[in-house]
């Protein structure tokens, strides 16, 4: 987007999330999807493209932002390249629409002065504490009442050890994803953010489970 784009969205923003995130909208795949494809920006050089799921997809990521989504995303494409992955709305659009068509999900789980702290410090021009802990509790309230529940890994799981977590989504939907060599990357990290270095595992099991 360009930048006048840009700050227009940034304007913008609070009220979005409001509409988006803070109310039922995000509730229901089918209004969510024009939102997202309309209004959502495009990655960066170095990230993977946020994508919708559909039909064809074989395995859903979600979190609300600042939980080492990207990371994830970018370490199952690494070792499962041909995967048909759906990620990074931070939306639970996608894990709603998920449940509905049995596809596959995992959603990551921080706690919530993590997910401010993160967030607030990373993105200061799109989130207050205010709106970032809005956008944390609408996402887990809604992901509470999703019928049929999708594997939940907690961030310090995720960033310590991707290897279980991928074994986890295997374990409960009978797929044979490749756990990896459990060395997750670190994405968008600088010197003041506190999430600056992810943990390294202990388990660094290659190959398949």
């Amino acid at each position: 987007m360009g930048s006048r784009a840009e700050k227009l969205l940034s304007l913008l923003y609070p009220f979005i999330s409001r509409i988006t995130r803070g109310a039922p909208l995000s509730h229901y795949p089918a209004l969510y999807w024009p939102y997202a494809r309309w209004f959502k920006t495009g990655p960066h050089p170095d990230l993977v493209p946020w994508s919708l799921p559909n039909p064809d997809t074989q395995l859903v990521i979600e979190a609300p932002g600042s939980c080492a989504n990207h990371s994830l995303a970018v370490y199952m494409l690494a070792h499962n390249p041909d995967i048909r992955l759906a990620t990074l709305t931070h939306s639970a659009a996608p894990v709603r629409y998920a449940a509905a068509q049995g596809i596959p999900c995992l959603v990551l789980v921080r706690d919530e002065p993590g997910f401010i702290r993160s967030s607030t410090m990373r993105f200061p021009h799109l989130y207050t504490r205010r709106t970032a802990a809005r956008i944390y509790r609408s996402f887990y309230r809604s992901v509470e009442t999703v019928k049929h529940r999708p594997v939940m890994a907690r961030f310090e799981e995720v960033t310590a050890n991707p290897c279980s977590v991928i074994a986890a989504v295997n374990a409960r939907f009978g797929t044979d994803f490749n756990v990896g060599d459990g060395q997750l990357p670190h994405i968008r990290g600088t010197a003041t953010d506190p999430d600056a270095g992810y943990p390294g595992s202990p388990v660094r099991p290659s190959g398949r489970r």
